[in-house]
């Protein structure tokens, strides 16, 4: 159910002008229809819409119940997918994102996606401490802009020449710069991965399909 949520909209009004970059809420799904409007002229170009669908789904699942208390699980989901499409096609017309394709394909870069691919061996560390470190890595790495995907591995072979795998997947050849001086992976290369992978090898390739 849409919530008037209280905003404080010339606090908002101040940030994006102060800042002058686009501004991001995380699940916004609780505001009104006439608080979207008000956010998205004060600078918000992004909205988290997730929790809102899912509540679609969930009003649509318990009136099935309600309808057939013996309802098997086939016929609680029935015109789910019809009620999220719902709310989907409502929130992109609120937001004024419809009837905008052509427009957008004409003026949006088009991903041609690099993957950062590194091939590595830890002479210090055992195999369970390079995959908290890794794990530390996805967590931290996958946030940084740009980056689509972080993949560790370790070798199926036992005679493999090198043990550990990073790849990372960018959306451009522009963010391999930007991922090479984002603080975060300045960070997490230089206190935690590059001390245990002196032997390393590391390649960029760009995506020909």
């Amino acid at each position: 159910m849409r919530r008037n949520t209280p905003l404080d909209l010339n606090r908002l009004q101040a940030l994006n002008e102060a800042l002058g970059i686009p501004l991001a809420i995380h699940d916004g799904a609780d505001s009104t229809d006439e608080q979207y409007r008000h956010l998205i002229a004060r600078g918000i170009a992004k909205i988290t819409y997730a929790s809102a669908l899912a509540e679609a789904a969930a009003q649509r699942i318990h009136a099935n119940a309600r309808q057939d208390t013996r309802a098997d699980y086939t016929s609680l989901l029935r015109d789910v997918r019809d009620a999220v499409s719902a709310e989907t096609e409502h929130v992109i017309t609120l937001l004024g994102a419809a009837g905008r394709a052509e427009e957008v394909s004409k003026t949006a870069r088009v991903w041609h996606e690099v993957e950062h691919c590194i091939v590595y061996n830890s002479k210090n560390l055992g195999d369970s401490e390079v995959e908290q470190m890794m794990a530390r890595g996805r967590a931290s790495l996958s946030t940084i802009p740009g980056v689509r995907r972080v993949f560790t591995g370790r070798t199926l072979r036992p005679d493999a020449p090198y043990r550990y795998c990073w790849l990372v997947r960018f959306a451009s050849p522009a963010v391999v710069t930007s991922y090479r001086d984002h603080p975060t992976h300045v960070a997490f290369a230089d206190t935690q991965f590059r001390p245990q992978a002196a032997n390393r090898i590391s390649i960029d390739f760009e995506a020909l399909e």
